[in-house]
Formats: structure tokens, sequence, C-alpha cells
């Protein structure tokens, strides 16, 4: 359990110093060409780098996550029964529906606005 833990946050302050590299290399990319002559790099650099950071901070929890679930073992299971749980049919009548279908639907439909 205690080497567990200490891969996990060795690999968190990788993933954390691998971040900050990459954040300095997007603020750099922003400000020389082409990125930075383009039109809305010069109108929203602030936000548009502060998204950009924010993506690579959620998809290096991400990847961290996975890793710790694989340390222990859980990665599987769990994706055994999230996959049990979109794919369960929910059936009203002659309509069938699945939680995933609806998940699908909302996310779709949240990135369209």
């Amino acid at each position: 359990m205690g080497i567990v833990f200490l891969r996990s946050v060795n690999i968190a302050a990788v993933l954390y110093t691998a971040i900050r590299i990459i954040e300095a290399l997007i603020i750099i990319a922003l400000q020389i060409r082409p990125l930075g002559s383009s039109r809305v790099v010069t109108l929203h650099r602030a936000m548009v780098q502060r998204r950009t950071c924010r993506l690579l901070e959620f998809l290096a929890f991400l990847f961290w996550l996975n890793l710790l679930l694989s340390f222990f073992d859980l990665r599987d299971p769990l994706i055994a029964s999230i996959e049990a749980a979109l794919n369960a049919n929910l059936a009203i009548g002659s309509f069938n529906v699945t939680p995933g279908g609806i998940l699908a639907f909302l996310i779709t439909s949240g990135l369209l606005f």
C-alpha cells in the first residue's frame, strides 16, 4: 500500500512538472507566428491560454487516475461496472432507451452550445 502511494505521488509530481513545461510552451506558441498573428489569438489570448491549460490539467488528471486505478487493479472492474450501467436497457412500453444514449445526447447538446 505504501509503495503504491509513493508511486502515485511520484507520477503526480512528474505530471505537474510536465504540465508546467507544456504551459510555458503554449504561452510561447501563442506569442509567435503563425498562432500569434491569428486574430482569434490576438483578441482572446488569455482565454485561449487558460482553456488550453485547463484541458491539459484535466487530461493529466485522467491519466493519473487511470494509472492509480491500475495500480490497485480497480480499473477493469470499474470500467465493466460503468459499461454495464450505461448499457442498461430502460423500457417504457415500446420505447427503449439506455443511460449511455441519454448521456451521449446531453454531451452532444452541451458541445453544440
